[in-house]
């Protein structure tokens, strides 16, 4: 009876990721495709320079939203699943409510003092340049949050399609204007302000399409916040963690950005913007994988556990070698779409490329962490690792240029993959690599 049960499970679990695997990769590639073109396009309706302050704006916005979130993104795909399955939606609505509260003065505080920073720098002082970044941040934390309050929900298409997929195609028409040559080039402030404003946009009429994300429901629903300890206690390490997982290639863009040539700057954003799809399947399948990952937990449904970890690699480990072997044998041609200057940064791209494959090798070992009860120690491990890279970046960058960058932001990867697994196997005991294809995930005692 067990047996049959759990045989039941399985196939339940495999029927819902093989249908939610679908859309999300299918809004991926469709992301993917945009995002490549949207910054060869936006490369080349700006002047050189412009774009070397534009990578420089966006990976300060990035690591912005990261910090103004405080944990609450991973929160989302970790709690919201758990009030779900508990029952308990006034809790589920009031981490939601809080969460966008959060979100905003976060990232709001960060924008401010980025402007504020930004006048001890030659490069960055002159005009809106710092406080169009600073409402790109915002409106960038903002969309973030949403989408990952509804793919914990399940929805998707739907958590991904405005930003992923509408505000892509847009922002690549915008820049196909100077781009093809109807008009002169975008100035990289009027672009990020552009941008920003169709983006808030777009969020605002997503969070309208769904019934948890309405103003009424958030605003007007009843709510709890009884699990808040539970939350808060979780939410500084999740911020730790998505911090540093994120924090070595763009403190690398700042550096590069500050210390070499804008063609440097500008070759090395491309070649992190190109390795990223490396790791394009993981982040599809993670999105699904996550919550389920959570809601299994929260069951002490093991093998179901197991088996979203088995798709997850079926899903990954293949594309991932495949766009490495792209960028190996002609990352060069692939850097010139951007500009054909930057053809020089091909070692780096493979450097920063190869990082990402490991992680994908490594399987879902940080999402499984984080959704198991383990993110405590998973954020001590990255504290250690990173820390080591964060600290040799200015050395590197000083001594072998954009090639020593790459160095560290490959090694990232290397580390949070690697150090991830062997994190699963010894906490968990089970096997996230792609070996869990050979061993079914199982660990032997042992």
């Amino acid at each position: 009876m067990a047996e049959s049960m759990s045989q039941s499970v399985g196939q339940s679990l495999t029927k819902k990721l093989a249908r939610g695997g679908a859309s999300s990769l299918f809004v991926k590639i469709a992301s993917a495709g945009l995002s490549f073109f949207m910054f060869i396009v936006i490369a080349r309706g700006m002047t050189a320079d412009g774009f070397a302050l534009f990578g420089f704006g966006f990976s300060a916005a990035t690591l912005m939203v990261l910090g103004g979130s405080m944990g609450q993104r991973v929160g989302a795909l970790r709690f919201i699943p758990v009030h779900m399955e508990r029952g308990d939606i006034p809790g589920m609505r009031g981490f939601t409510r809080r969460g966008y509260l959060l979100v905003l003065g976060g990232c709001a505080i960060l924008s401010l003092l980025f402007v504020l920073a930004s006048e001890v720098s030659d490069r960055l002082t002159g005009g809106f340049y710092p406080w169009t970044v600073a409402f790109f941040t915002v409106s960038l934390g903002l969309a973030e949050y949403q989408s990952h309050v509804l793919r914990a929900h399940g929805s998707i298409v739907l958590a991904l399609a405005p930003r992923e997929v509408i505000w892509r195609a847009a922002v690549v028409a915008l820049f196909a204007i100077p781009a093809i040559g109807l008009s002169g080039p975008i100035p990289v402030t009027w672009g990020f302000l552009v941008i920003s404003l169709m983006l808030l946009a777009l969020t605002i009429v997503q969070a309208g399409l769904y019934a948890e994300t309405r103003p009424q429901a958030l605003l007007r629903s009843p709510v709890s916040y009884e699990s808040r300890t539970e939350w808060d206690r979780s939410a500084w390490v999740f911020w730790s963690s998505s911090v540093l997982s994120a924090a070595t290639p763009n403190v690398a863009m700042l550096i590069v950005g500050v210390l070499l040539s804008a063609e440097d700057s500008g070759a090395f954003f491309a070649a992190l913007r190109l390795a990223m799809v490396v790791n394009l399947f993981m982040v599809a399948a993670n999105m699904l994988a996550m919550p389920m990952m959570s809601a299994a937990h929260e069951r002490g449904d093991m093998d179901g556990i197991r088996d979203i970890n088995r798709f997850v690699v079926l899903f990954t480990g293949i594309p991932g070698a495949l766009f490495f072997l792209l960028f190996l044998l002609e990352g060069g041609w692939t850097l010139a779409l951007f500009n054909k200057e930057f053809s020089f940064a091909h070692w780096a791209l493979v450097l920063v490329a190869g990082g990402y494959l490991v992680r994908v090798l490594s399987g879902p070992a940080p999402a499984m962490l984080q959704m198991m009860g383990q993110e405590r120690r998973y954020m001590k491990m990255l504290l250690w690792a990173i820390g080591v890279l964060l600290a040799s970046l200015v050395p590197l960058v000083w001594a072998f240029g954009i090639h020593g960058a790459a160095v560290a932001a490959g090694l990232e990867q290397v580390a949070t993959g690697v150090f991830g697994v062997w994190m699963c196997r010894r906490s968990l005991k089970i096997d996230p690599s792609v070996m869990c294809l050979v061993n079914k995930g199982r660990v032997a005692a042992g």
